[in-house]
């Protein structure tokens, strides 16, 4: 395989969303992520409780 037919592989999908200027105290806005077990969360489903997001790579 060369790098030309691997390269657009690495490439993760994303939602097409306009750049918005959020600042500190402002209301997220709502979007979903795709779980480590293939499921999805979305950001609006955890209005009311305490949760942490963390991002990180998992290709590490």
């Amino acid at each position: 395989m060369s790098y030309d037919n691997y390269a657009p592989n690495l490439k993760m999908p994303g939602p097409d969303i306009t750049r918005a200027h959020i600042s500190t105290g402002m209301a997220a806005p709502d979007f979903t992520l795709l779980e480590a077990d293939g499921g999805t969360v979305q950001l609006s489903a955890l209005r009311g409780q305490l949760f942490v997001l963390i991002f990180f790579r998992r290709d590490w």
